[in-house]
């Protein structure tokens, strides 16, 4: 998950999960900004097999405009 603000109004931010610097492609979200300066929580998930030696990260973007994040958290679970 993701909160912050962005520069721009009536923009798309997206998030998404990436395993070594790729997207998984199922986990990305789109959400609507609708005013600049307003707060915006973003969350997503997705199961991902990985080995352990692997990058995982949660990325944000946007077209245009600049985001100022403010919070970034991720949780990993180990599935037996």
């Amino acid at each position: 998950s993701a909160s912050g603000s962005h520069s721009s109004q009536n923009v798309l931010a997206q998030c998404a999960i990436y395993v070594n610097g790729a997207i998984v492609q199922h986990s990305e979200r789109d959400n609507s900004v609708e005013s600049s300066g307003n707060k915006l929580v973003m969350y997503t998930q997705a199961k991902v097999t990985v080995t352990g030696t692997e990058a995982i990260e949660v990325r944000v973007k946007t077209a245009s405009g600049t985001w100022t994040l403010t919070e970034r958290s991720m949780e990993l679970l180990k599935v037996a």
